[in-house]
């Protein structure tokens, strides 16, 4: 029975958090709501909760299971395939729906059919979602419409939520020419399917909190791993520099656009590049590096990313992550005070 939208849930090993991520779910009160948890061949108690619940709540969760593991695009991948709504929103395992962000986006794209994906803020957030550590606003406090091609591309797509799993809703009819074009070993499959919507469909924007991530400092974790290395840094410049191969974009200024994507990402990277410091090798840290100068030679004469850099190598790496925990918690007196106290 086709429902109208769908809360994807790709999950692995999820078994301490993937009740939080359900319950949040299970507070948005909407008659056609389905919640789909994908399972990527868990190993631990996972599927024993997520069975629980789907007993208890049959009319509203769907359990699919993996018997092997597909990668985190292949579950991405198998979210959209499964989902029975006409909208699809995605949250981490790990992660906290905002509920009342999800009309005003529903309410967009129902009034908008030319419109292919709304896009929201987010928060983030440590332990408790309802003490956010700090908000991403991404386009100020205005709705704003980003027709399809160079201006969706160059004002939107990298700019937005897409850096996340969550924060936006699909409208999924427009997903089955492309889902197969999404990449089995990538870990940004929703920045793909971002690329290939703003190419083909118009795309828009409300400033409301819709999702709060979840954020560690768990530098175990493969997802952790894998967003700080350089492969997916690779991996993002050459979908910049390949789009019109990839989707077939009709660029009005395709010099301008790539400009435009690559300036965004890299700046992105200077803004990151003390979490590399911290949570990657000293090897990955100077790729990095290397990286940005090769792609913006201006890069030497900001201010920021010399003082990023110096920072990172006079710093040790445990009083770096100390200092980088207190910015993030937005305690900048405990930063001056702990500056001098790092050996």
């Amino acid at each position: 029975m086709e429902k109208n939208i769908t809360i994807c849930i790709p999950v692995f090993n999820g078994e301490k958090t993937i009740s939080f991520a359900i319950e949040s779910c299970l507070k948005f009160n909407y008659p056609e709501l389905e919640i789909l948890i994908s399972d990527n061949a868990s190993e631990d108690n996972t599927k024993k909760i997520v069975l629980e619940y789907e007993d208890k709540f049959p009319a509203q969760i769907k359990y699919v299971l993996n018997h092997k593991n597909l990668g985190f695009a292949g579950n991405y991948k198998k979210c959209l395939k499964e989902a029975s709504g006409k909208y699809i929103f995605f949250i981490g395992a790990d992660d906290y729906l905002n509920c009342d962000g999800i009309p005003p986006l529903l309410c967009r794209l129902e009034n908008n059919p030319e419109e292919a994906i709304v896009t929201s803020d987010i928060n983030v957030f440590y332990k408790d979602p309802t003490q956010p550590t700090k908000q991403f606003v991404h386009f100020g406090s205005k709705e704003r419409v980003f027709i399809r091609g160079d201006e969706a591309l160059s004002d939107w797509l990298l700019n937005s939520v897409l850096g996340s799993i969550g924060g936006y809703l699909i409208r999924r009819a427009v997903l089955f020419e492309f889902i197969e074009l999404i990449p089995d070993n990538t870990i940004v499959p929703q920045v793909y399917l971002g690329a290939y919507i703003a190419c083909k469909h118009d795309v828009s924007h409300i400033p409301i909190i819709s999702f709060s991530q979840k954020l560690s400092n768990d530098d175990s974790q493969l997802a952790n791993k894998e967003y700080l290395s350089v492969n997916i840094i690779k991996e993002m410049i050459f979908l910049i520099e390949n789009l019109l191969a990839l989707y077939k974009c009709e660029f009005k200024n395709e010099r301008y656009v790539r400009s435009a994507l690559m300036t965004r990402y890299i700046n992105g990277l200077i803004d990151n590049i003390i979490s590399y410091r911290c949570y990657a090798s000293f090897k990955v840290f100077s790729h990095v590096v290397l990286i940005i100068i090769k792609n913006n030679k201006k890069s030497l004469f900001y201010p920021k990313f010399i003082i990023y850099i110096v920072v990172s190598v006079l710093i040790p790496k445990s009083g770096l992550k100390k200092l980088l925990l207190l910015y993030r918690n937005k305690n900048h007196k405990s930063i001056i005070k702990q500056i001098f106290r790092v050996k």
